[in-house]
């Protein structure tokens, strides 16, 4: 039975993460359990020399994805500057993509509601312009995380 799951982390587990990747891996390996590392990044420096330390550590033995968090961050001026990361990411065959951003006012609904996207999505209480916004946001984000070509 094949089964995908996800597990978000916040980046201050950064380091045990990598430690828990090295103990998994021999386990994956014997249990065919395929890893794909998708990195969510703010574009700050802290958040690229975070990827740049999981890229040393486990970039040529699963897939990496670089997830830039346009509703966090839209400066990626940091990513260019760092020619070291650049050239990590090419050797460890990194695929990028952009996640879009959602409007404030839709995200802070969301929260606010605590609902699901498919929950507002079906919600009577949110308006059409919400609504239409909030399906534009996860068009994109499904375009962008199915060009990896790593989710059917």
């Amino acid at each position: 039975m094949r089964q995908r799951f996800i597990v978000s982390l916040p980046s201050q587990v950064a380091n045990p993460l990598n430690d828990w990747i090295d103990a998994a891996l021999l386990d994956a390996k014997e249990y065919k359990v395929e890893l794909v590392r998708w990195f969510v990044s703010s574009g700050t420096y802290e958040s690229l020399n975070l990827f740049h330390n999981a890229l040393e550590k486990h970039g040529g033995k699963f897939p990496h994805i670089l997830v830039k968090n346009l509703g966090v961050g839209d400066d990626w001026s940091e990513l260019s500057e760092l020619t070291d990361l650049i050239a990590l990411m090419k050797k460890s065959k990194v695929k990028g993509i952009d996640f879009p951003k959602l409007s404030a006012h839709e995200r802070n609904k969301l929260q606010k509601h605590n609902l699901t996207f498919g929950e507002a999505r079906e919600s009577k209480e949110w308006q059409v312009m919400s609504k239409s916004r909030l399906k534009i946001f996860l068009t994109k984000a499904y375009e962008a995380i199915e060009s990896t070509k790593l989710v059917p």
